[in-house]
């Protein structure tokens, strides 16, 4: 990240309460700490999704208390070798600054949670056509049957309820059957794996709703995503197959003391890798 992030950060730091959590932050960012994701105007709720509050080890009453104010946030995170930190930007407050592991752990468990009540309407892309009406896109046409070349695309989802949206699409897209959550697809898709731990403890981990954080396609992924000196089973396999100019997914699960690592190519089994979250 450019090194303006850095002092930009530095800067709102400077309001915050002085205790230890904000000077090694700030000592960190001086010694050439980066700055990874800089979130801004999100509501609370979103706030602590990406704060991961479970795996908060220092600053957690405080980021707790910071978040029942009113008004948006911004977040920043910026990871080190030995932690990743991360500093909540009230807009009507002072920064907070929490404190946790260096690699993501996984989520307490979720009793009762199914495939079944996981799966959900599909999403549909939203398409503006010359009167200004809103429109479902699928495939070539839209749900209510113009042609996808006689509305304009944009990068937001249809929303039916918008004063805008076309009724018959609207319609459309509430009769549209459910669709397969991420942790159903890849638990099928993953039937097609080598048989063995890697595989099964995986599947049953999904079963139960384990957290996908990552799935993506791509080339040399192995390079920014893969992250595969975390990897302390079958990392040999996984990096030769993520080999320089490969096209392939990559999808993280954590579940457990695990954080696995499938790889998806076409005209291959799924390969499965797993190492530590401590």
């Amino acid at each position: 990240m450019p090194e303006p992030l850095r002092d930009r950060l530095r800067e709102q730091l400077a309001s915050a309460r002085p205790e230890a959590l904000r000077d090694e932050l700030i000592a960190e960012l001086d010694q050439g700490a980066a700055v990874n994701s800089w979130r801004l105007g999100i509501d609370a709720d979103r706030a602590r999704e990406q704060l991961r509050m479970h795996e908060i080890l220092e600053g957690g009453p405080e980021a707790t208390s910071a978040l029942r104010t009113e008004g948006r946030f911004g977040v920043v995170e910026v990871p080190t070798a030995a932690f990743r930190y991360a500093a909540i930007l009230p807009s009507d407050g002072r920064p907070v600054v929490v404190r946790r592991p260096p690699r993501r752990q996984a989520g307490p468990e979720r009793p009762g949670w199914t495939f079944a009540a996981a799966r959900r309407r599909p999403d549909f892309t939203c398409g503006i056509a010359a009167d200004d009406s809103e429109h479902a896109v699928s495939g070539a046409t839209t749900l209510c049957g113009l042609p996808v070349e006689e509305v304009g695309l944009v990068l937001s989802h249809f929303h039916p309820r918008r004063d805008k949206a076309c009724p018959s699409c609207a319609d459309e897209a509430a009769a549209a059957p459910s669709v397969p959550c991420g942790q159903e697809r890849l638990h099928a898709i993953i039937a097609e794996a080598e048989p063995g731990p890697l595989r099964d403890d995986l599947r049953a981990a999904l079963e139960r709703g384990a957290e996908i954080t990552l799935w993506i396609s791509g080339t040399d992924l192995h390079k920014q995503y893969a992250e595969l000196d975390q990897l302390d089973e079958n990392r040999a396999a996984v990096e030769a197959a993520l080999a320089s100019g490969v096209h392939a997914g990559v999808a993280h699960v954590l579940h457990g003391p695990w954080r696995s690592t499938v790889v998806l190519r076409e005209n291959h089994p799924p390969l499965i890798g797993r190492g530590t979250t401590t």
